[in-house]
């Protein structure tokens, strides 16, 4: 899907592919500020039970959480989902524009190319 919104030939496909994009990050990021699925991971966690692989990806997994704001206030947890959202959304919009940047550069060869210009 990444690629997709990157170099499709059509503009209708790289729109679609790049606003799935979008909302999966937010679908993630809502998943990972949820206090109570924080909690079940913690509880999981805990468990003696687990083996060593287990361990690490519960480790890794509240991490993911604690990264998107878990342990904030409620307040505080939706206005970082609202920015990261706006964060999304100006994502969306660059990817679109470079998208549709038709614009071309020609080069004979990579030494006629003077970089420090």
């Amino acid at each position: 899907m990444v690629l997709a919104s990157m170099v499709h030939t059509r503009t209708e496909i790289r729109d679609i592919t790049t606003s799935c994009k979008g909302k999966i990050k937010e679908w993630f990021e809502r998943r990972y500020s949820n206090v109570a699925l924080v909690k079940a991971v913690e509880a999981v966690g805990n468990n003696a039970s687990l083996d060593a692989s287990q361990k690490h990806l519960c480790k890794v997994t509240l991490v993911c959480f604690k990264r998107n704001g878990v342990h904030l206030s409620q307040e505080q947890r939706e206005k970082l989902v609202a920015l990261k959202a706006e964060i999304s959304k100006k994502e969306y919009e660059f990817q679109k524009n470079l998208g549709e940047d038709l614009s071309q550069e020609e080069c004979n060869s990579l030494f006629s190319v003077n970089f420090l210009i």
